[in-house]
């Protein structure tokens, strides 16, 4: 069967959408303490049916470690064709069709007892330490049960948050100084969202300045870089809103030093 006949695949309704969820401890061993978690959220150079991408990492201890990929995607379809191509990329077996789990073991379609499903438009992958191999099935149930007790959201609607507008007051900024950023965003569900930034493509990369945020709400770009040397940054603004979902746009910034 070719990976693009997708007919067996969807038998249940494909219209069905849901947010992304969050995911904690106690929603998959809710009578054991992790000592540490972490949730990565991945945003940025997506295609446009990719909405959000979040990692959870979950420590017992340093080498017992529980992974969760949370993929979520526009429709049903994106995600089923993502996963197969996954694993024609990623696996040499001929028969693709031959690693799904029959019946599921989980969600619409599950692989390898669990520990790759679908539910509705969105990919669950989990990884795990050696420790946790024997509960993958019932980790991958947990988290199941979370999704579907999830809202559901209309298929017609727009779900990202729109930015009508983001650029800077001036676009020459001065070494060392600070400058007001114009940004005009809007959520067409009306719902919260927040927002994140990053520098020359890395949220991490705060050598190439600040943003800052006065008490009437406005932001403003720090000029405060590692080096006056540098001529010129990107800054890109990314608006996520309460279901997961985010639009991101990029300016190109100007240094001067006098």
């Amino acid at each position: 069967m070719s990976f693009y006949n997708f007919d067996n695949y969807l038998k249940t309704d494909q219209h069905i959408l849901r947010p992304a969820v969050k995911l904690t401890p106690e929603d998959i061993f809710p009578n054991k303490k992790f000592g540490k978690v972490t949730c990565t959220e991945y945003y940025h150079d997506f295609p446009d049916n990719l909405l959000v991408w979040h990692e959870y990492v979950l420590y017992w201890s340093n080498n017992d470690v529980i992974r969760i990929d949370e993929i979520v995607f526009k429709d049903k379809k994106s995600a089923y064709m993502y996963l197969i191509e996954d694993h024609l990329y990623n696996y040499t077996h001929p028969d693709i069709e031959s690693l799904k789990d029959e019946p599921a073991v989980v969600g619409d379609v599950s692989y390898f007892n669990g520990k790759e499903f679908i539910r509705d438009n969105i990919i669950i992958k989990i990884n795990v330490s050696e420790k946790y191999t024997s509960r993958i099935s019932y980790i991958a149930k947990q988290i199941d049960n979370k999704i579907s007790q999830s809202p559901t959201l209309p298929y017609s609607k727009q779900l990202r948050p729109v930015i009508n507008n983001f650029g800077i007051a001036q676009n020459q900024v001065k070494y060392l100084s600070e400058t007001k950023l114009l940004i005009d965003t809007e959520d067409p569900n009306n719902i919260s969202f927040n927002y994140k930034w990053k520098f020359n493509g890395s949220s991490t990369a705060t050598s190439y300045g600040k943003i800052k945020k006065n008490d009437s709400g406005h932001y403003y770009y720090i000029a405060d870089l590692y080096s006056p040397k540098v001529k010129k940054i990107e800054l890109t603004l990314i608006v996520i809103n309460e279901y997961g979902f985010f639009s991101d746009s990029t300016i190109k910034i100007k240094i001067i030093t006098e």
